[in-house]
């Protein structure tokens, strides 16, 4: 049990630091991108949550980087590591007006593994209203990304008035090869791409890989790179005015955006890996990628070389022209999902109206046709995406009495199983929602059944956290709730009718045998950030503290065997702490840091009662012989 002393010394602390995190980044923004390399270069613990806000109406100017990567004259790429969320001004708007021109070689340049010799994964990076703009040289690779795990999100982003291709060079690249470590150079005139170099600038050539030097370091071994994976998302974002560099005539060159998933082996055999993406309410606007002097074999938006799930939702394409096979091209091993996109004008001499499938030599083998919307939805206000804190409506539970029941058919009152031979009823959905189509991730596991949850539903790891869908990674052990646990082997994108979110008094749900949490993270994370603080408190605790009310009102003064939803399905007694919950995450670091304190209070008393009765007698105290010494002076 805290102490009086350390419990109130640690409030102070807290609060004090997170009007300090709000004073700096109140005061600051980067002018420049080198500052951002050298921050992530010194970073010890990239599982630390960042923030790094540009200045807005400003023009950002790369180096180019010659053969020995050094940095001939200007600013680094913008290159930064796993969790990392870089965005234009303090809202992270387009609008906002950061640039970054096309005088350099790299835009953007998110490579771990060279830039910083590090071979985490990439995971959970943000761009965030960024504009690339006028990169027109050939041989620059505006956009490179490249890891063997994780995902990267281009949030409101601007690509304008480029002449090159492919713009974006997104590559999932896994390889069992054995390269020797190497010095990163320091970040005055050093950029350690394209190509490995020793403490000598040297490149390292072949000969310096080696498949059996037990002296180096092993990537990852053959069943690793069966299960990683890799995911890219595109929302919202704009590709406007952007042409092809003629000169460029290999087949996996000719498209505006190049997602590439590749896996070599020991053995130098490779096939193609498993990326997956994401593209929802993009707009496509004038970009002729189908010139007439062009004597390319075809022309595309998108290249998805993968054998992974590819998912096109509500996009626009106007004035943007492709050549042959269709917009997108795709392997014809992956899985191409799209509604609601709206082409204009469509170019009926295309082999496929939306999407064409080929080999892995760029040879069409079928196509993956769509029913074409009938206007742009990105062109005015978007509908907002159906909301999900859920499992879809076949999600299996334990049903005391009853055996395995789909989640459709779970009524208030039911007594579920949610941990080991623990049952508890069911006295709120949270959510409820039997019609709407909602998007799932679904996790497999060596467990019978994979499990299909919204991606920021929290699920339970080893060890006890919870943490939401989207963080899970493949070798994450799942906890069953019987005290054995399940490797995550793959993890994919999922569509499926139903939203049903179960609360018992416990917060905790087994669905499909695993583990789960009633609630969400409202954040992409295990606990909660203010103004880019980790406060320690986990989003579980959160939640289930703050459904402490309707909890206790269904347990001992209603038997709550009915309830209401809104239109959208959630449970009244929830929308409200959900609504307010979402405003406050959404704020900027002023707002959230003052309406912060109060509620940091609330559960520092929780969690010491009698630390803080003991505190606020304490200020009571001092406020009375204060009044009592002024006294005494008057006299």
């Amino acid at each position: 049990m805290p102490t009086f002393q350390s419990a109130s010394v640690a409030l102070l602390l807290v609060l004090a630091s997170l009007l300090c995190e709000h004073h700096a980044s109140a005061q600051s923004c980067y002018a420049n991108l080198i500052s951002i390399v050298k921050a992530e270069e010194a970073l010890l613990d990239v599982s630390l949550k960042r923030t790094y806000v540009l200045c807005p109406d400003t023009v950002y100017t790369p180096g180019k980087v010659d053969l020995n990567g050094e940095i001939l004259s200007g600013d680094n790429p913008l290159t930064v590591r796993a969790n990392a969320h870089v965005k234009c001004g303090e809202d992270g708007k387009s609008e906002n007006n950061c640039v970054i021109d096309g005088t350099g070689s790299y835009a953007i340049f998110v490579v771990p593994l060279f830039a910083f010799n590090d071979n985490t994964t990439a995971d959970n990076i943000v761009i965030e209203g960024v504009t690339i703009d006028n990169w027109v040289e050939r041989g620059q690779n505006p956009i490179v990304v490249s890891a063997f795990a994780g995902a990267i999100t281009f949030l409101d982003c601007i690509f304008s008035n480029n002449n090159v291709d492919p713009l974006f060079e997104i590559a999932e690249f896994r390889s069992t090869l054995r390269r020797k470590n190497v010095e990163v150079g320091e970040r005055k005139g050093r950029f350690s791409y394209p190509g490995l170099q020793d403490n000598n600038g040297r490149r390292l050539s072949d000969a310096d890989t080696d498949a059996t030097d037990n002296s180096a370091v092993s990537t990852m071994n053959d069943r690793q790179l069966q299960d990683a994976a890799f995911t890219v998302t595109f929302e919202e974002c704009l590709f406007d005015s952007n042409s092809p560099d003629l000169r460029s005539s290999l087949k996996s060159s000719l498209t505006l955006v190049r997602l590439r998933a590749t896996v070599i082996f020991n053995t130098f055999a490779s096939r193609v890996g498993t990326l997956d993406a994401r593209f929802i309410r993009n707009k496509f606007v004038d970009n002729v990628w189908a010139p007439t002097d062009d004597v390319a074999g075809y022309r595309a938006m998108v290249d998805f070389y993968s054998t992974g799930n590819i998912l096109f939702r509500d996009n626009c394409f106007l004035g943007s022209t492709v050549s042959n096979y269709g917009v997108i091209v795709a392997q014809a091993g992956s899985t191409v999902e799209s509604e609601g996109n709206f082409i204009d004008p469509v170019q009926s001499e295309l082999l496929c109206n939306f999407a064409a499938l080929l080999n892995t030599d760029y040879d069409m083998e079928g196509c993956e046709s769509e029913v074409l919307a009938s206007s742009c939805v990105a062109e005015g206000a978007l509908p907002p995406p159906p909301v999900a804190f859920c499992f879809p409506g076949d999600a299996r539970c334990q049903v005391e009495g009853r055996g395995q029941v789909l989640m459709a058919n779970i009524k208030l009152g039911d007594k579920i199983l949610v941990q080991g031979g623990t049952y508890e009823p069911v006295y709120s959905f949270g959510h409820r929602d039997e019609s709407s189509e909602v998007d799932y991730l679904t996790i497999v596991t060596s467990a019978p059944r994979p499990l299909e949850i919204s991606k920021d539903h929290m699920v339970f790891l080893q060890g006890g956290r919870s943490v939401p869908a989207s963080r899970v990674i493949v070798g994450d052990q799942l906890d069953l709730a019987n005290g054995k646990f399940t490797t995550v082997r793959s993890i994919r994108n999922t569509k499926k009718k139903g939203a049903f979110s179960p609360f018992t008094s416990s917060g905790t749900v087994v669905v499909n045998g695993v583990k789960c949490s009633n609630f969400i993270a409202f954040q992409n994370s295990e606990t909660l950030s203010i103004a880019g603080m980790d406060t320690g408190l986990t989003f579980q605790y959160f939640a289930h503290t703050f459904e402490g009310p309707h909890r206790l009102w269904c347990s001992y003064f209603s038997e709550c065997k009915e309830e209401i939803y809104t239109a959208e399905g959630i449970s009244t007694w929830v929308d409200l702490p959900h609504r307010m919950a979402q405003w406050f995450v959404e704020q900027n670091t002023v707002l959230m840091v003052v309406s912060s304190v109060p509620v940091l209070i609330f559960f520092a008393m929780l969690a010491y009662p009698v630390a803080s009765m003991l505190t606020l007698t304490g200020i009571l105290l001092l406020g009375r012989c204060q009044r009592v010494l002024l006294k005494f002076k008057s006299v």
